[in-house]
């Protein structure tokens, strides 16, 4: 979505370099909190489902058109929205859901969407509980299989577990339960020493080399002033972590965080002390490793390869 008019949206396709500006169904417009998801249906026609709360629309790139979708989800479900909560692959996108529960405890579902009948799936259990505000985020293995990471420690945290599918993908209404092989658990907390390291509950991007049993995880460092009232720089970082005999941690900053907070017109500061700004910050979206160059066009007059290569 464009910062700047949110009655446009831009989708980009970084292998041809085209780009096209999407505007919403007439009298509309997008919203910060809407969710995107990719897919294609079995003839190979490119769709974008658009959601946030009860209403799902979808946009077809072959005819430049909106419709709404008359689906809907169990009430017992509660989607949980974030860049990071969601992959495509195969045709279909997979996003993560909880079950609305009055304890502690998260009981995370993934769900997945069919673009070939525009339909929900059966949920595909996560294999593991997760405590509130511990993170819990979604990726791909080279378009083939699903992978779930889990920051165990509801603040600092303690260990960090990956799992992926043990089959590959689709899984969509599989007729057995799809099993899961656990790729890393580390114990963080030797790794770490006092240093304050988190990851965000819905921002955590991350990928994996299964042959170096190696995770990557973009975030950022600095959470622990996130509520001061204080100044400090917070920096997108990417955190190297490895499962061998005694673990492996390493952090490669990726430069200062820009903060990207904007007074609302007439704002006066409300209950903030004089000459404090107010801290908002975006961490790294970086693409899983699902990431497939594509030929698909954008635009209705196609640039060379030539061009695009120039």
């Amino acid at each position: 979505m464009l910062e700047d008019d949110k009655s446009k949206l831009l989708a980009w396709n970084p292998y041809l370099g085209q780009t096209r500006s999407i505007s919403p169904r007439t009298g509309d417009d997008f919203h910060a909190l809407d969710t995107y998801l990719f897919g294609y249906d079995m003839n190979r026609n490119h769709k974008m489902l658009r959601f946030y709360g009860l209403l799902f629309e979808m946009y077809e790139f072959s005819s430049n058109s909106w419709r709404v979708l008359d689906v809907t989800l169990p009430d017992s479900w509660e989607i949980k929205y974030g860049g990071h909560l969601i992959v495509s692959f195969k045709g279909n996108a997979y996003f993560l859901a909880g079950e609305i529960t009055t304890d502690d405890v998260e009981k995370d579902v993934i769900l997945c969407f069919d673009f070939t009948t525009e339909t929900f799936g059966l949920p595909l259990v996560v294999p593991f509980l997760s405590l509130r505000e511990e993170a819990v985020t979604l990726s791909s293995v080279r378009d083939q299989k699903l992978a779930l990471l889990h920051q165990k420690g509801q603040g600092i945290i303690e260990a960090l577990e990956i799992w992926i599918t043990s089959e590959e993908g689709p899984f969509f209404n599989a007729a057995h339960a799809v099993t899961w092989s656990k790729f890393m658990n580390v114990d963080m907390r030797p790794l770490i020493g006092d240093r304050y390291v988190r990851f965000g509950e819905e921002f955590a991007s991350f990928f994996i080399i299964e042959e170096e049993k190696v995770a990557v995880v973009f975030d950022m460092e600095g959470y622990e002033f996130c509520f001061e009232l204080i100044r400090t720089d917070h920096y997108h970082t990417a955190f190297i972590i490895g499962d061998d005999d005694e673990g492996y941690y390493k952090t490669v900053s990726l430069g200062v965080a820009p903060n990207l907070w904007k007074p609302r017109p007439g704002h006066t500061g409300g209950y903030y002390p004089r000459g404090y700004v107010p801290q908002w910050y975006c961490p790294p979206f970086v693409c899983s490793s699902s990431y497939l160059p594509s030929l698909v066009q954008l635009n209705n007059q196609p640039r060379k390869r030539k061009e695009i290569d120039e």
